[in-house]
């Protein structure tokens, strides 16, 4: 059985999150991840980097 646990600091940052997690078996993954996905994490990556602060 697997566990995924959430801290719950992380839900006084985020009192409105909603989190959805996938449990995959026998998954293959493609040797490389097409342009199209790569270019849409990497606006993502931008676009969370908004919303980070430094960890003091």
């Amino acid at each position: 059985m697997s566990q995924f646990v959430i801290d719950s600091t992380f839900w006084s940052l985020f009192p409105d999150a909603k989190i959805g997690v996938l449990l995959l078996k026998d998954y293959k993954t493609p040797a490389q991840s097409p342009d199209e996905l790569v270019k849409l994490l990497e606006e993502s990556n931008g676009i969370a980097q908004k919303f980070l602060t430094e960890d003091k």
